[in-house]
């Protein structure tokens, strides 16, 4: 999967807050449900985290 520059950018900063989360903006919305239904990040109302590894 290839992300766009503003997918990329979102997700270098979703990934910079992995215990705090990262407040979605408005205009960040679609990039972020892209990114959500890729798997690699998570989404609890308006704050995004990244995707926890599966433990194995």
């Amino acid at each position: 999967m290839t992300l766009s520059a503003a997918q990329s950018k979102l997700l270098a900063r979703i990934n910079r807050c992995p215990k705090t989360g990262y407040y979605l903006s408005p205009k960040e919305d679609l990039s972020a449900q892209i990114l959500f239904r890729a798997g690699l990040i998570e989404i609890h109302g308006v704050t995004a985290w990244p995707k926890k590894e599966a433990k194995g």
